[in-house]
């Protein structure tokens, strides 16, 4: 119907990404929203996503979080 959604990747200088931007363009590239991913990590595993609206640029209301716990099998 005219909308997309386009996801830009922000790596840290090992190539981890840190942060995922989800935008919603409608054709032709006029922007509406973007939501910001942060990606936080615990012995370079991926613990929680935590997902905020561009204009919380302190990170401070997540509107949805995601949390990864890992079970290890010797």
């Amino acid at each position: 119907n005219g909308f997309e959604n386009r996801r830009t990747f922000i790596y840290d200088t090992t190539g981890r990404i840190t942060r995922f931007v989800d935008s919603l363009i409608v054709e032709p590239n006029d922007f509406i929203e973007s939501v910001v991913s942060k990606i936080d990590y615990k012995d370079d595993l991926p613990v929680l996503i935590s997902s905020f609206k561009s204009r919380d640029s302190l990170f401070k209301d997540p509107i949805k979080e995601v949390s990864f716990k890992y079970t290890f099998d010797e």
